[in-house]
């Protein structure tokens, strides 16, 4: 009897079955990402991206490095773990020493590493990389001697180019994270506390802790583009795209095609949908380097961008700020004008005359950022009434705004103003729209290490234009010497034109530095006696404090006459100049006016560089705590 073959098959098949047991159910998989639900939120917040997101990756990312620093005067120590000593050895060789090139590379890196005249350093290299930062972008870093090294002073020292990463520094194991390094540091000399520039003598227990750090301003270049993530607290791709959309469309007109070139498949796009729990948005070039003003507007952007409802729900706002008053939440509410756009131009500027100065500011700064001119007049206001709470946020946001003709004359009026940190303010932003009245000039001009490969060169960093800028502007206002310790090292001289008075003699770095007037010949001697590891230079230039500063950066007509200062020892004396009275302007009517020198205000070496700064809030400057404008939704 034959078996047909589908009843064999039909035969095994039960078989099977009958001796397996109860299946087991599979588990489903685990969802990516936990659904918080929306935030609960006041009502005018309700229906914005804040509502249903969080923020993430919008804290400063932190990269290291170990590097080499030359040209010490004798204090530096190469002593360092083993490890990290030959992963400097292995750098050396990539960099060329012990090649043909000229100058310490002519040297083996173990000859470098072994000079008994301390003249080189192994430090380890810190920099924070900001959030929603570009390709191309530059920042500071700190170098500081290792823990266990008998370096004493980082003072006149170049550090050598440097790759920075997470856990680049790790002493035992170095360089582990820099196949990809995320930034690189151009070769430059090392910026140090300029009040302890000039005196080398009994240093203090501070004054020795404090050489042992410094930092290369403005050389950090970022190697790749760092988004800012907004996690969805209900994941869903619909959500998602809907959000990338509505951002896109408010930030449609701040969009760059300059970034197209780093920024992969997004093209020029503010958002981009990465899956059904993450939208990345990049900050756009209008923003410049505030991310924190971009996240403030994008987080209150509304889901419903029509008109009509835009001119609606801003003058829902206006109501609120005008009748809470400075018990608002003005901070959101001007977040919101700014991301509801043009449509809340009616609405807000009925506020810029209000008797409320918080609520006037909110509206004018909104107001401003949309275009309205009438809010740009009502800054300018605000900016020149003195001791107004938000005379100084007033000229920050003046100087973020596109440059014209009328905001310039605004600015520039405020340069003879009777505050000093207004007149400096006014100095920043007519440096931030490159007006044509700041005469600018490269002081001790040198040439730096390359970019990384692969920059886009209209998104790096200006070329290298000297040690540092001097910049001169000419006002009715006694003089300022005005000096930076973060970004780009630029002196700045505001009013009148200084000169070295007389008579007047200063003597510094061990006597080694020798600045006098000559009055028979109207000049200004500066005399420098070298050491063991700078040659002695000697000049005789105008009284004009612009004309000093160049000869004591080292521009001179003879080589032999150059001065070795760096941008930290041009400091110093200017300091130390002015607290002697030697610099002073004559004012019409015969007055003499002595100078004021200001240095940017750093908290402290490490906090500048280590701290992330939060969303500016513009508070009022001079009212107790419990008056100022508060925030019930800051990122």
């Amino acid at each position: 009897m034959k078996l047909s073959f589908s009843r064999v098959i039909t035969g095994v098949v039960l078989s099977i079955a009958a001796g397996c047991g109860p299946t087991k159910p599979i588990d489903p998989p685990k969802p990516m990402y936990s659904d918080l639900g929306p935030k609960e939120v006041p009502d005018f917040l309700k229906n914005t991206v804040w509502q249903q997101t969080d923020l993430a990756n919008s804290s400063p990312l932190r990269v290291s490095g170990f590097g080499l620093v030359v040209n010490l005067d004798g204090t530096g120590d190469t002593r360092a773990p083993n490890p990290v000593r030959e992963y400097m050895i292995k750098q050396m060789q990539k960099h060329g020493f012990g090649s043909s090139m000229a100058g310490l590379r002519t040297l083996g890196p173990e000859q470098v590493l072994n000079d008994s005249g301390k003249r080189t350093a192994i430090v380890r290299v810190d920099g924070y990389i900001p959030p929603g930062s570009h390709q191309g972008q530059s920042f500071d870093v700190q170098v500081s001697a290792l823990e266990n090294s008998n370096t004493t002073s980082l003072h006149h020292g170049e550090l050598y180019e440097t790759d920075l990463a997470p856990r680049g520094a790790d002493p035992f194991n170095p360089g582990g994270g820099l196949i990809n390094p995320m930034a690189r540091v151009q070769s430059g000399p090392i910026a140090i506390n300029p009040a302890y520039a000039l005196d080398d003598s009994s240093p203090t227990r501070n004054q020795k802790l404090s050489m042992r750090y410094g930092v290369v301003m403005n050389r950090g270049i970022i190697a790749d583009e760092r988004p800012i993530v907004l996690k969805l607290r209900q994941p869903e791709r619909r959500l998602a795209r809907q959000i990338e959309a509505r951002l896109n469309e408010r930030f449609q007109d701040s969009a760059d095609d300059r970034y197209a070139a780093v920024s992969g498949s997004r093209g020029s796009k503010t958002a981009v949908a990465k899956d059904e729990g993450e939208v990345w948005i990049y900050v756009p070039h209008t923003y410049g380097a505030d991310w924190e003003r971009f996240v403030g507007v994008a987080m209150h952007v509304y889901f419903n961008g029509n008109a009509d409802y835009s001119s609606l729900q801003a003058q829902r706002l206006a109501d609120k700020a005008e009748a809470e008053g400075d018990k608002a939440p003005l901070l959101d509410i001007s977040y919101c004008w700014e991301a509801l756009g043009q449509p809340a131009i009616p609405a807000v500027s009925k506020l810029y005359a209000s008797t409320n100065q918080q609520v006037s500011y909110a509206a004018a700064r909104a107001g401003a950022y949309l275009g309205d001119v009438a809010a740009q007049e009502t800054l300018g206001r605000i900016a020149r009434t003195p001791n107004h709470p938000f005379q100084i946020d007033a000229v920050d946001v003046l100087a973020a705004l596109p440059s014209t003709a009328q905001l310039r004359l605004t600015i520039r009026g405020l340069l003879d103003s009777d505050q000093l940190l207004v007149r400096i303010a006014a100095y920043k932003a007519m440096l931030s729209s490159e007006d044509p009245i700041i005469v600018s000039k490269e002081i001790g001009a040198k040439k730096l290490a390359p970019l990384p490969s692969g920059t886009p060169s209209d998104l790096a960093p200006p070329p290298p234009r000297g040690r540092f800028i001097l910049d001169m502007i000419e006002s009715d206002g006694p003089p300022v010497i005005y000096a930076t310790r973060v970004g780009e090292p630029r002196i700045a001289l505001i009013g009148h034109r200084a000169k070295i008075v007389s008579p007047g003699l200063l003597m510094a770095m061990n006597n080694r530095l020798t600045i006098m007037t000559d009055q028979e010949r109207r000049g200004v001697q500066i005399f420098y006696r070298g050491d063991r590891y700078s040659e002695g230079a000697s000049a005789l230039c105008q009284e004009d404090l612009g004309v000093v500063i160049a000869r004591l950066g080292g521009e001179t007509p003879e080589i032999s006459d150059r001065m070795p200062f760096q941008y930290t020892d041009v400091v110093g004396i200017l300091q130390k100049l002015t607290d002697m009275k030697m610099i002073a302007a004559t004012l019409p009517g015969g007055v003499r006016v002595p100078a004021l020198f200001q240095i940017q205000s750093v908290p402290g070496l490490d906090d500048e560089i280590m701290a992330a700064p939060s969303i500016p809030d513009q508070r009022p400057q001079d009212v107790p705590a419990t008056q100022k404008v508060t925030s019930t939704a800051t990122p």
